[in-house]
């Protein structure tokens, strides 16, 4: 037996693996969302999300990993309320052109 002091330290925690492989599937729903490939990105987001969901536990040295993958995630939210702020302008002039439409066809059937 060994003194008090001299004892083996245990090695770190080792962490999840899924950990890196989430890391990646965000860095490709990211690099998907930037390129307009709609069905890349859900299938990437979907990789990540559930790697994410199964992951059990973060050793200290994954830190940095887990930093860029929330890095990350905020990143394509970003992406995603801009995309969504496009669209919903988009549909408002669509809707308002609609409106200009209707109310010139509904003029000229009077004439």
């Amino acid at each position: 037996m060994l003194p008090p002091g001299l004892a083996p330290k245990r090695p770190p925690e080792m962490g999840d693996p899924r950990l890196e492989q989430a890391l990646e599937a965000a860095r490709r729903a990211l690099e998907a969302l930037g390129a307009g490939d709609d069905d890349t990105f859900a299938l990437a987001w979907a990789e990540h999300e559930a790697l994410c969901l199964a992951i059990e536990s973060v050793s200290e040295a994954q830190r940095p990993t887990l930093d860029e993958i929330i890095a990350i995630d905020s990143a394509i939210l970003q992406g995603l309320e801009t995309a969504l702020a496009e669209t919903s302008a988009r549909m408002t002039m669509l809707r308002a052109g609609g409106r200009t439409r209707a109310a010139y066809a509904a003029s000229t059937r009077l004439v």
